[in-house]
């Protein structure tokens, strides 16, 4: 499988997200021709496009699936859940040899979706899920954990969804507040980071809670 790119940034401001503060929510689009190109001249027939959210801009992202329908090639990328709101686009990137996305669920509770800045409804995750997958499309399932309002309960709520939503694959994994977001700075401010700068701890290990969430111990959520 072969890694490339056609964009950078993401239009969204999810409040964990170090792209958005290193960006600024500005989007940088790779000349379509180009991107196509580096696909043809490549030896692979198998990519997964990097972008951080390859679907924000849907004119662009059909105008790319139409040109690489020809190419007979398999694909995988990171989108918004909001693709369910779009069957033209869905028949497009399944037509094109899409077979996996990567979705940032993040959290079942809206409460915390809220918290997150995210543009999201858990209430809404079900029929999305079921209209992707009727495109053939697998789903590669993400959440985070350590917001307020997740417990031990919840968590194993979670873990539960995405069995029974048949996830190809699921991510879990605790808050990581990489410097410079807001998510970093309101926890500082609220005392609840273990480690100001954990990113330069040697003894840190990706997995690990750096945090002191409401509702469960740093071990727990670790």
């Amino acid at each position: 499988i072969e890694m490339v790119e056609s964009s950078r940034g993401c239009p969204y401001s999810c409040d964990f997200c170090s792209i958005t503060n290193f960006f600024k929510r500005k989007l940088i689009f790779k000349q379509e021709e180009d991107f196509i190109n580096e696909i043809k001249n490549s030896r692979y027939k198998n990519f997964y496009i990097v972008d951080d959210n390859l679907t924000c801009n849907k004119s662009r992202i059909k105008s790319l699936c139409k040109k690489i329908i020809p190419l007979k090639i398999k694909w995988s990328c990171s989108a918004s859940i909001s693709i369910a709101e779009d069957e033209e686009l869905l028949d497009l990137m399944s037509k094109s040899g899409c077979i996996a996305i990567l979705i940032g669920f993040e959290s079942l509770d809206e409460r915390n979706l809220k918290i997150m800045n995210k543009n999201a409804k858990a209430s809404e995750y079900i029929d999305a899920i079921k209209k992707i997958k009727s495109y053939g499309l697998q789903i590669y399932g993400s959440f985070v954990f350590g917001y307020d309002y997740d417990t031990n309960k919840s968590i194993k709520e979670v873990l539960k969804f995405a069995i029974k939503n048949k996830f190809s694959l699921a991510y879990f994994y605790p808050i990581t507040p990489f410097p410079g977001t807001p998510l970093y700075e309101r926890l500082k401010s609220e005392g609840k980071l273990l480690n100001e700068k954990w990113w330069l701890d040697g003894n840190y290990r990706v997995g690990e809670s750096i945090i002191i969430p409401k509702n469960i111990s740093p071990k727990e959520l670790t």
